[in-house]
């Protein structure tokens, strides 16, 4: 495995790793503005009818909060709020 920056600067668990087997992971993100928590609904209309294992953040654009939303094998949405560091 190879860092994508080629080995240039520093070294860390966060650098993301490419190889041919492995490719780089994108997230998908929407900045609708949902409930809080988000509902089904409100999730598949960002997102469309997504398969098993699709993940996304979204950005909601009333409040401000960021959940991590994942679509589960029984074509059920789950999320989470991601909490800001201090």
């Amino acid at each position: 495995m190879t860092p994508v920056d080629e080995g240039v600067g520093s070294q860390t668990s966060a650098d993301r790793l490419v190889t041919a087997d492995v490719l780089p992971t994108i997230l998908a993100y929407s900045t609708d503005n949902v409930s809080s928590p988000p509902t089904e609904d409100e999730l598949t209309a960002a997102f469309g009818n997504q398969g098993a294992g699709f993940t996304a953040l979204v950005l909601d654009g009333g409040i401000g909060t960021v959940w991590l939303v994942v679509k589960s094998k029984f074509d059920k949405w789950w999320f989470e709020a991601l909490t800001k560091a201090t």
